[in-house]
């Protein structure tokens, strides 16, 4: 339902804005035809394509230029276009979503894996995405704070990948 939607709060917003500073900031120039040929976009996936946060990042970077979607994940809609779950998105993205439980192909494909999980989760993933040489963008709360106490305090969960480099 749309009109059930709420407007995304500071945090998402800063964390959508930042997104979108590190992938204009890490896509490389293109000089001449050559490279151009070979020009080299900024892959990412959303792990969780079909939550608010992703379909806004869906949204957001439809007109980016220089990325370009690798993966989309949906648990309960795996298999299913996302054009399905989100009609606008149609003329921008054909992508059939897939399982989250193949995070490790997904990360080692991707330059970006942004995880718009419920809290707790992107955590239990996130040891995997940064292995595989992805960045991870957390736009939910398991990385929102440098002192992984003060999660285990307010979320009541033991914070799995405190050492990490994840934003």
């Amino acid at each position: 339902d749309v009109a059930a939607r709420r407007r995304p709060n500071v945090a998402e917003e800063f964390r959508i804005q930042y997104a979108s500073k590190v992938l204009q900031k890490n896509t490389p120039m293109m000089y001449n035809n050559q490279q151009r040929m070979e020009a080299v976009y900024m892959k990412f996936s959303i792990l969780g394509a079909t939550g608010y946060t992703g379909e806004e990042l869906l949204r957001i970077l439809a007109n980016h230029p220089q990325a370009r979607v690798q993966y989309l994940t949906s648990e309960n809609q795996t298999g299913a276009p996302i054009a399905q779950t989100y009609p606008h998105l149609n003329q921008f993205y054909h992508d059939t979503m897939i399982s989250i439980k193949e995070v490790e192909h997904i990360a080692s494909s991707s330059d970006v894996v942004f995880a718009c999980l419920p809290h707790g989760h992107a955590m239990a993933i996130g040891e995997q995405v940064t292995r595989a040489g992805a960045r991870l963008i957390d736009m939910g709360a398991d990385y929102r704070f440098a002192d992984t106490s003060v999660y285990e305090q307010w979320y009541k969960l033991k914070h799995v990948h405190a050492n990490s480099q994840a934003v």
